[in-house]
């Protein structure tokens, strides 16, 4: 089973990407230990919207070294993720099972979405200590409602 896989999505529009500086200097809107959220620009979400077939509530997630093994809290269930920055040449994600048997790893390609099951134990490993991973990242929850 595949808990990390590509997606047959379109890249974002280099037009609506903002710049990493630009969106390191945007205010953060949630605030955790090994990772920071920023918001996105209105143009980049309606753009998504159109990619996306059940409500969306789109962040730039910045990542930072160490991010320990974890579920993501409430019903986050999924998520949708844009690489916009590794954060180093040899960055993993990681998946294992209830007792830390690693059972998928992936070095991520930029600029091309990927799906990660965040209802597993998963982290990020090889980010280098002066860098951070830059990502658009959209969560699905189990209760999301479908647009279409």
């Amino acid at each position: 089973m595949k808990y990390i896989e590509y997606l047959d999505l379109p890249p974002v529009p280099e037009n609506l990407i903002e710049s990493i500086s630009d969106i390191m200097n945007k205010p953060t809107q949630a605030d955790f230990i090994y990772f920071k959220t920023k918001p996105v620009n209105d143009d980049l979400k309606v753009w998504l919207e159109t990619i996306f077939d059940f409500d969306i509530d789109p962040k730039y997630q910045l990542v930072y070294d160490k991010i320990p093994i974890h579920v993501d809290r409430g019903s986050r269930i999924t998520a949708f993720n844009y690489l916009l920055d590794t954060g180093g040449d040899n960055v993993s994600t990681a998946i294992y099972d209830t007792n830390r048997n690693l059972l998928q790893s992936e070095i991520l390609e930029l600029r091309r979405w990927h799906r990660i099951d965040t209802s597993m134990p998963h982290s990020v490993h090889g980010i280098n200590p002066d860098q951070i991973r830059v990502a658009i990242s959209i969560g699905y929850k189990c209760s999301g409602v479908p647009r279409r």
